[in-house]
């Protein structure tokens, strides 16, 4: 079941649902940028069931998208930006690869990836905040280098 849509809101709803928002990212040390803004509104409104399920879940194990990478799945020379979601997969039987979540540019979705080691590539230069800001935004938000 999914809650009203945007259309629907009168004036003091939603201010309650984007007063939750705002406290569900500052809880969650989000930061309040437009597209985050946007989808922790969704998600107090609980417009989306699947999204609702999917932050939960999130949050419930304490797991972010901390370790950028870039993987190379069609084709030695294709990269795509992606997140390893887990480094040891030995209960699939599978001893030299890694769990990488590449997400889909403009979307809360995106696929899950079983990869050799040797296929992936640590990003160090960009914080994993903005390589995922850039991954959902198609390559078009700017990306600023860390040192690390």
């Amino acid at each position: 079941m999914t809650g009203p849509t945007f259309d629907e809101l009168d004036f003091e709803y939603a201010t309650t649902v984007a007063e939750k928002a705002m406290g569900a990212m500052a809880k969650q040390r989000v930061p309040p940028t437009p597209n985050n803004y946007h989808l922790w509104f969704k998600y107090s409104l609980g417009a989306s069931s699947d999204l609702k399920r999917t932050i939960d879940i999130l949050i419930s194990n304490k797991r972010k998208f901390d370790k950028a990478v870039l993987v190379s799945i069609d084709a030695p020379d294709i990269w795509r930006m992606g997140f390893i979601t887990q480094e040891e997969l030995h209960e699939f039987g599978l001893q030299e690869y890694v769990a990488v979540y590449v997400p889909q540019s403009y979307a809360f979705a995106g696929n899950l990836f079983f990869v050799k080691r040797d296929r992936v590539r640590v990003i160090t230069d960009v914080s994993s905040a903005d390589a995922m800001k850039f991954a959902i935004s198609g390559g078009v938000a700017e990306v600023d280098e860390h040192e690390q």
